[in-house]
């Protein structure tokens, strides 16, 4: 029942963007209100735990980006040359 619970915010997105054709930018935010509200109605989520998941998600993004765009610059300079 838990798997079911935690893998239902991105079943709902797939559902959104899939079946009812919605962009990623509507289905997103959809599906992490679904989130946060399964994991504070099943799982016991605090107000604690919650915004440092969101602080860390943030922080991984902006690393993620960080790579990113070091390797776009590269690519950019090699295609250049």
């Amino acid at each position: 029942m838990n798997f079911f619970l935690a893998a239902l915010p991105i079943l709902l997105i797939l559902l959104l963007m899939l079946v009812f054709r919605w962009g990623g930018h509507h289905a997103g935010p959809a599906g992490w209100l679904a989130g946060v509200a399964i994991a504070a109605a099943s799982f016991g989520m605090t107000f604690d735990v919650w915004w440092v998941s969101q602080v860390k998600g943030l922080l991984l993004s902006v690393y993620g980006l960080m790579v990113l765009w070091a390797a776009l610059m590269l690519y950019h300079t090699v295609n250049q040359a």
